[in-house]
């Protein structure tokens, strides 16, 4: 390969990172800089770590906001899945990736606990009301036992799915619809940038399957 090729691959690569350092920054309020959540992870990062990544991520961060993408990720997924509870394959997603992301969330949870909170359960409930005092003008904190309430929830409905091998008629909606209203809080009404417009189109694409859905069935 020719110095001119080489060059521009490295500049290619080189924006690339620019443009994911710049999504994730606009997903969840991250610190690329290594060091700077101090002492709480001792200096341990993905570069620490041999992977060489420009930023530089604390591990503790990994632990923090990957999963709770990813969980919110999961949500959609079976979401969507669950619309078709007598296909077999769509049955299997629903289960697995809600049990992924409950898992998720729980990892998430504990984590910031750690990571962010540094294990202060007051830290946390300061942090909350200080978070929507700023949204809503209302100081609450009692919002993090709601979190506790719907990861409990989460986690127990996809466990009982997974042993029943299916949906339980009377909870199902029940669980979906408590759970897509914590998903909608969370990512549209707290967070901004991309987490907030891709949240947009899921509830978006699910509201307009829904209502086909239920146009089909009176048709039928």
């Amino acid at each position: 390969m020719s110095t001119q090729r080489h060059f521009q691959v490295a500049m290619r690569v080189r924006a690339w990172k620019s443009r994911l350092r710049h999504h994730l920054a606009m997903a969840a309020p991250l610190n690329f800089q290594a060091g700077s959540h101090g002492d709480a992870i001792a200096g341990s990062t993905l570069e620490d770590a041999g992977l060489g990544l420009a930023a530089s991520w604390p591990l503790g961060d990994l632990l923090v906001y990957p999963p709770i993408w990813l969980a919110i990720t999961a949500w959609f997924v079976g979401a969507w899945a669950r619309r078709w509870p007598q296909r077999s394959v769509a049955r299997r997603i629903y289960q697995a990736s809600w049990l992924a992301g409950s898992l998720l969330v729980c990892l998430h949870i504990v984590a910031s606990y750690g990571h962010v909170h540094h294990w202060s359960h007051a830290e946390v409930l300061a942090a909350t009301a200080d978070e929507s005092q700023r949204v809503t003008g209302i100081r609450a904190a009692w919002g993090v036992y709601v979190n506790f309430a719907f990861a409990l929830i989460w986690l127990g409905y996809s466990t009982a799915m997974i042993r029943h091998r299916g949906a339980l008629p009377g909870w199902d909606r029940w669980v979906f619809g408590f759970t897509a209203m914590i998903v909608f809080f969370a990512t549209i009404v707290f967070e901004p940038g991309t987490v907030r417009w891709a949240s947009a189109f899921g509830f978006t694409a699910l509201a307009i399957a829904a209502w086909k859905d239920t146009r089909k069935k009176r048709q039928e």
